[in-house]
């Protein structure tokens, strides 16, 4: 049966066995050793932590369906399960964050120069600080290790790598880090060995500014939605001279404008394909690039793949990423309908509370802006009623109206080009938890030469 276990530092007294708050256990890697949290366990983490050496946290040492989650909290109020209230703003709420960077959230703070922290096991691991003062390990070994909403400092931005890989004669196993914060000092990187796991990083931020700031080990490693730009580097990826097979795959990811992506070390052990991630700066043999049209007798869609961002595109007037309409709608071709685009999603807490669904676009060369019937938003929302069912919003206008100009995006939140910005908001007030989907219509008549819509595809909720 799983157990709520919690830990301290800053608690002066009590049992130290982490049965309640008032005896919690004071040192987080005496809670994490694979002995007092085991499958199943919840372990409420709070306050500061440090430790003069080397750290070692280890959840259940072999493999398990049942792994023991480590989650941040602000107070420790009672000896129950905090309330949503007291866990850290945003954690396993399932938006994307991106970095987890909260004045309140617990830290692990190494202090000796050269010492380690190493993490393994099988665990889930929400909303902590984690500070080594050389390297950070994950030891993948017959586990798998879910990371969401940390921030991990390898060197303490310093010196130190992120390591991904098993211990001697481990099994090569998992690994999955999200919405999570990576950095690390001047010779820092991300690597794995000879025996790396499989790794997913997603909606990553990564700041380190060594040369072949990911290299990867004998295994697949996917890249998906992370932010590289914070730094420039010569190489972004490299094989590290890994004899073993091994594949890299990047996807929807922003790199620095001045980086290149990999090195003439790619070969046929060594695999790594760019999927909406950069231009062609620093392609190689090797590299596999893609763009994807969405073609219709009604127009092109094209994901344009010069730059993306992991926290919204940018405008098409500064050359960078965006979805683009090109509709076939003009004054020598009939019976064409609206381009209808791609549905876009966004998480929604749904207690009633009134909010503003926002998608921001801009437009190639027109001298005014778009009306409420040439371009709109449709938007698909868990009910107001308070049913298991969706209410449809529509910003299109009204049959028998008169067409209205769509709200100018004063300030131009989204992107600094030189189009007019734009925006398409909707108000709901959803009674439950779900998904939102929306998408956007393109159905202006610009004659013989159309002109192309850019559509930032990230609903915004406020």
């Amino acid at each position: 049966m799983a157990r709520n276990v919690y830990c301290d530092q800053e608690l002066g007294s009590g049992d130290d066995d982490g049965t309640s708050w008032i005896n919690a256990y004071r040192v987080l890697a005496t809670a994490l050793n694979g002995t007092n949290v085991v499958a199943d366990d919840i372990l409420w983490v709070k306050g500061d932590f440090l430790t003069s050496g080397a750290v070692t946290l280890s959840g259940v040492a072999t493999f398990t369906t049942d792994p023991p989650q480590v989650i941040a909290c602000k107070s420790a109020t009672s000896a129950t399960p905090p309330a949503q209230s007291d866990l850290i703003p945003g954690l396993r709420t399932g938006q994307s964050v991106l970095a987890y960077d909260d004045a309140d959230a617990p830290t692990l703070t190494v202090t000796t120069a050269g010492a380690d922290i190493i993490v393994n096991g099988y665990m889930q691991m929400y909303g902590l600080v984690l500070k080594a003062q050389d390297n950070f390990d994950l030891a993948v070994s017959e586990a798998v290790l879910f990371i969401e909403e940390c921030e991990i400092r390898s060197g303490d931005g310093e010196t130190g790598t992120f390591r991904v890989g098993t211990t001697s004669g481990g099994i090569p196993s998992y690994a999955h880090l999200k919405n999570s914060k990576i950095s690390g000092g001047t010779s820092g990187q991300v690597s794995g060995n000879s025996r790396s796991p499989r790794v997913l990083f997603e909606k990553c931020i990564f700041d380190i500014p060594q040369s072949g700031m990911i290299r990867v080990g004998s295994s697949a490693w996917i890249v998906d939605g992370c932010d590289f730009s914070a730094q420039s580097v010569a190489i972004l990826a490299d094989a590290g001279g890994t004899t073993p097979e091994s594949t890299l795959k990047f996807n929807n990811c922003k790199i620095h404008a001045s980086s290149a992506l990999t090195t003439g070390s790619i070969s046929e052990k060594f695999r790594a394909e760019f999927t909406h991630t950069s231009s062609a700066t620093g392609k190689t043999t090797g590299q596999s690039f893609r763009e994807v049209d969405i073609i219709t007798d009604n127009g092109t869609i094209v994901e344009e793949t010069t730059r993306f961002r992991t926290d919204g595109a940018n405008d098409g007037g500064s050359g960078s990423w965006a979805l683009a309409f090109t509709p076939n709608i003009n004054g020598t071709r009939d019976n064409r309908e609206g381009l209808i685009g791609p549905k876009m999603a966004i998480e929604v807490v749904g207690d009633g509370t009134a909010q503003t669904l926002t998608i921001f676009i801009a437009n190639s060369s027109a001298s005014t802006d778009y009306d409420d019937d040439e371009v709109w938003l449709v938007v698909k929302s868990p009910s107001e009623a308070g049913t298991a069912d969706y209410d449809y919003y529509t910003t299109q206008m009204d049959l028998l109206a008169t067409p209205s100009v769509v709200t100018d995006d004063t300030g131009s939140t989204w992107g600094s080009g030189a189009n007019n910005h734009q925006k398409l908001s909707v108000s709901l007030s959803p009674d439950y938890n779900g998904m939102i989907e929306c998408w956007v219509v393109f159905a202006k008549n610009f004659g013989a030469s159309p002109h192309t819509l850019y559509v930032d595809p990230l609903p915004v909720l406020s």
